[in-house]
């Protein structure tokens, strides 16, 4: 693949769990987190210096969730707020590559 071919890397990532904060299963928080907020990072992580390179763009969908909590999904919105945070400490850090 050419450098200057790699223009975006978009990530859209869902794995929720729709129950109360007290009745969450560690496992299955960790497994969401795993795709919600750890898969994003893997992916930046491994097309970083083509997406450097090419001057391209990173585009992580994250959710409303991440922002305004809402009940039976703490689990779902911490990794979404996550997500949210991640992307803007990314973005600072990425402004003296532009």
């Amino acid at each position: 693949m050419n450098f200057h071919d790699f223009l975006l890397l978009a990530t859209r990532t869902m794995f929720s769990l729709y129950l109360p904060a007290i009745d969450s299963d560690v496992v299955e928080v960790q497994r969401m987190f795993d795709v919600n907020i750890f898969g994003p990072m893997r992916m930046v992580h491994h097309f970083h210096d083509m997406i450097i390179q090419s001057s391209g763009t990173i585009v992580n969908t994250g959710s409303i969730g991440g922002v305004i909590p809402y009940v039976y999904s703490a689990a779902y919105n911490g990794s979404k707020a996550a997500l949210q945070h991640w992307s803007n400490t990314l973005q600072v850090e990425m402004a003296p590559f532009e």
